[in-house]
């Protein structure tokens, strides 16, 4: 068994996917799994896909669904297949540091009682010829939920959850709740 599943929903992210997957499997943390789903992309993002496969055995391509069903589903696709420690998540346009798994994965094991971690991040945003840089300002290490502080509430002040960046422990996810239909 695998300690960690990173989970990549991909539609056309042909742009990004060979930087995304580079970052990946260039992670000191070596006992990874790599789930990158297609969602029916009508550009080369499966062709691009389908070489890193081949490249490393670690990533395990597939296009779960006979149409287009958009991430949700095939998150929860992937939630059904994996039989990690951790499901870690990666949007298909981002890239990791190199230490980001191993850097979770050593603060989750010093917080027993932590559920979820993320990480800060730096969004690129390309318009026309300039690059813009929309850095965190602020250094959220905190408690993200709690029975007082219920996470929706959370959400829509001043904290800041990047899904694309998290870390979960897997026997948190209540896979009876996945719908596929």
């Amino acid at each position: 068994m695998t300690k960690v599943t990173i989970f990549l929903p991909c539609y056309n992210v042909e742009k990004f996917i060979d930087i995304c997957l580079m970052s990946l499997v260039a992670q000191t943390y070596k006992d990874i799994v790599i789930f990158a789903y297609d969602d029916f992309s009508d550009d080369s993002t499966l062709e691009h896909l389908d070489f890193w496969q081949h490249c490393d055995p670690r990533i395990i391509v597939t296009r779960p669904f006979e149409e287009r069903v958009g991430y949700s589903h095939l998150l929860n696709q992937m939630l059904l297949a994996t039989d990690s420690d951790y499901i870690c998540r990666q949007d298909a346009d981002d890239w990791s540091l190199p230490q980001r798994i191993e850097r979770q994965l050593k603060f989750m094991n010093r917080q027993e009682n932590c559920v979820l971690c993320g990480t800060q991040g730096k969004n690129l945003w390309e318009d026309k010829s300039k690059l813009f840089v929309f850095s965190w300002e602020k250094n959220y290490v905190n408690n993200i939920a709690s029975y007082e502080i219920p996470v929706n509430k959370l959400i829509r002040s001043q904290h800041r959850i990047i899904h694309g960046s998290m870390c979960i422990r897997t026997q948190y996810v209540l896979l009876e709740d996945i719908m596929l239909n």
